[in-house]
């Protein structure tokens, strides 16, 4: 057995001989919780860690900053997502410390626990292995939970105090800490969690005890991360936040009745997936050949999946852009949830599984030697890339983009294989129907807590539960290659200086240029808009990245002379010029291009007496419409949405609210 030095151990310079992992699989972690709300939530490397009786063992010192009384959850592993909220987790109540097994729903447990009457069950929200030890306030406890397969163990300070012989299903997405209870009488733990760690194997009772010896001034003097500067239902920003009513099932007799009794016919999978090519800006736009499935149905490892003549003869044809149900209705699986009653026959648990999404792609042949990023314009919620069977990287958030710089993974002139994990958010509620007996709906509910996404989806009074809540590809997946110089983002900001004359537009260009190879760049900046064109020589170090700025003061031809500028409508034209950026190396080849239209205008706001909104010094009417959601399957498309804009204009109107 191989002594290993455990890196949160050394503090005390300890050496202990471990036989579980060489190195756990999630930790050690440390991390406060303020109680009021949910903590911390920290993400699994790869595909969840643990499959039906797989063994594995999670460890924790708890100091509760305060008497707990109502049932709560601590820290510990698992998802609300993939496996239908199974969850393994570290609890306590007014009784002590228990461990809770989540959705298995297990109503019958095997076993002789340590204890009498140590062993509840609860059908709907799962089971609970009762350790009958105080949870003392202000006091460091040891506790693991180890499970070789078949029989559960609890121990707090080193010692078991109880077991069961139980299957566990799959469980294991995400490592949290104070998490969202599911009871209706609960409460947020406050307090902290140190040395929070996750094997896939089982401890040994000497190395628990071991473990268990841990001083409590090396657990005081531990980095602990703060506390999520979030809302809490206390301190919320809106009464939506945190409710837990919204997280119970709806009662079904409330839903709208009868249901629709619709027949739908699964799309015959295509024998031969269309290859996406090339646009004429070179450009390589992956909106064709996706395939999809319930990722819980694959057991292969991600590098594999993310590899040539691997078998998707069972996957869908899947729509990207799109989302999840994009996919499942147009390969006919559900029908059309915005007809009719149909949104009531797709399931919620829709919401809580992830989905593997794969393209197969060629190299074009002009890109030998070239840079080449790959680009996600956005992905609701989380997901995880792998190309060719090699690790990209992680994106979380709906309205992130995700940007690799792939050149050295691709098949120059072969076969290319990417493959994304999509998990949806992971506070997501549960669906509710507007009807005269269940009222217009919750508005909303723990969406919120995850950060900008479609929060919308969870169901408002304007609108239903999505049922997958837009998981999915709902962006544009772009292959850019470009030379050793890229550009980034850009912005254009126009001043107006001698309002309410117009005769002047001052226009400022800011560009983020990327220098990707490990030998400094010199590099030429060349911009165009409206008619007035700049140059910026620039040197950049090696993999650095500038803002450069290109400013009136500095070239006076961006002080454009009698602008056309855009205008709302009913106030003017809304003229649009094209902007063009380059980036030129030392011998003035375009190593990178990018084109767009934008508006020159100035658009003000004031609040004293009431809301006054101005474009380009004169005040506008807002009179408008409420748009809510896009499209709850997100086929936002400029050719789809366009017909919808130009009924909003045609109506006179001048503002939307875009939900």
């Amino acid at each position: 057995m191989k002594n290993i030095l455990l890196h949160f151990w050394l503090l005390v310079s300890s050496t202990i001989s471990l036989t579980a992992s060489e190195a756990p699989m999630f930790g050690p972690f440390h991390a406060e919780a303020r109680g009021g709300g949910p903590g911390h939530v920290e993400w699994f490397k790869g595909a969840p860690p643990t499959e039906p009786s797989a063994s594995w063992s999670v460890a924790a010192w708890i100091r509760p900053a305060d008497a707990i009384t109502n049932r709560t959850l601590v820290a510990g592993f698992g998802d609300a997502l993939d496996f239908s909220g199974a969850e393994r987790f570290f609890a306590a109540d007014g009784n002590g410390w228990f461990f809770f097994v989540g959705a298995d729903r297990i109503t019958n447990w095997v076993g002789k626990p340590s204890s009498a009457d140590a062993l509840t069950t609860e059908e709907v929200l799962g089971g609970r292995l009762d350790a009958r030890v105080a949870a003392t306030p202000g006091q460091w406890q040891h506790l693991v939970a180890n499970y070789d397969g078949k029989t559960l163990r609890l121990f707090v300070n080193g010692v078991e105090t109880t077991n069961a012989v139980l299957p566990l299903g799959r469980a294991a997405m995400q490592v949290r800490v104070a998490p969202v209870p599911p009871w209706k009488e609960s409460e947020y733990f406050a307090g902290k969690v140190a040395q929070l760690t996750v094997w896939d194997s089982p401890l040994t009772a000497a190395e628990i005890s071991e473990l268990a010896k841990t001083s409590a001034d090396t657990l005081n003097h531990l980095a602990f991360t703060p506390a999520p500067a979030g809302p809490t239902p206390e301190k919320g920003v809106g009464p939506f936040i945190g409710r837990r009513s919204a997280r119970l099932p709806q009662n079904p007799k409330t839903f709208p009745q009868p249901l629709p009794t619709v027949k739908v016919e699964r799309t015959p999978k295509l024998s031969v997936q269309p290859v996406s090519t090339p646009n004429s800006a070179g450009d390589l736009v992956l909106n064709r050949g996706w395939e999809m499935v319930e990722a819980t149905t694959v057991a292969a490892a991600p590098d594999q999946i993310a590899t040539p003549g691997f078998d998707t003869r069972s996957w869908y044809d899947a729509t990207v852009p799109g989302t999840v149900l994009t996919t499942l209705v147009q390969q006919g699986v559900y029908p059309d949830p915005t007809h009719g009653l149909n949104n009531l026959l797709i399931p919620d648990e829709l919401a809580r599984k992830s989905w593997w999404y794969r393209v197969q792609f060629p190299t074009p042949k002009n890109w030998d030697g070239r840079s080449v990023n790959l680009i996600f314009n956005g992905i609701n919620f989380h997901a995880e890339a792998w190309l060719n069977g090699k690790p990209l990287g992680k994106i979380t958030g709906a309205f992130l983009r995700g940007r690799y710089d792939v050149a050295p993974l691709l098949n120059p002139g072969g076969t290319n294989v990417l493959a994304v994990r999509v998990w949806p958010q992971p506070h997501n509620g549960a669906a509710h129907e507007e009807s005269p007996s269940a009222g217009m709906g919750p508005n909303g509910c723990d969406g919120v807590l995850d950060g900008p996404t479609f929060i919308c989806t969870e169901g408002w009074d304007w609108i239903p539960t999505v049922r997958d809540r837009c998981t999915g590809i709902w962006q544009d997946v772009v292959l850019h290659p470009t030379g050793p110089v890229t550009l980034g983002d850009s912005k254009v900001v126009t001043a107006l200086p001698k309002l309410p004359d117009l005769s002047v537009a001052e226009v400022t260009v800011q560009a983020e240029l990327r220098n990707l190879t490990t030998q400094p760049q010199k590099t030429i900046l060349r911009g165009e808009i409206a008619g007035a064109k700049f140059e910026i020589p620039v040197t950049l170090q090696p993999q650095e990245t500038k803002t450069i700025t290109a400013a009136p003061k500095d070239f006076p031809q961006l002080a454009l002379k009698h602008p056309k500028l855009w205008w709302p409508n009913g106030y003017g034209e809304p003229t649009l010029h094209d902007f063009t950026l380059s980036a030129l190396d030392a011998t003035g080849k375009e190593s990178d291009r990018a084109t767009q239209r934008v508006g020159l205008r100035v658009i003000t706001t004031t609040n004293a007496p009431q809301l006054i909104v101005s474009v380009n010094g004169r005040r506008v009417f807002c009179k408008g419409g409420n748009w809510g959601m896009d499209d709850m399957m997100k086929q936002i498309s400029k050719a789809t949405l366009e017909p919808y804009i130009r009924l909003e204009r045609d109506a006179n109107l001048t503002m939307i609210r875009n939900w």
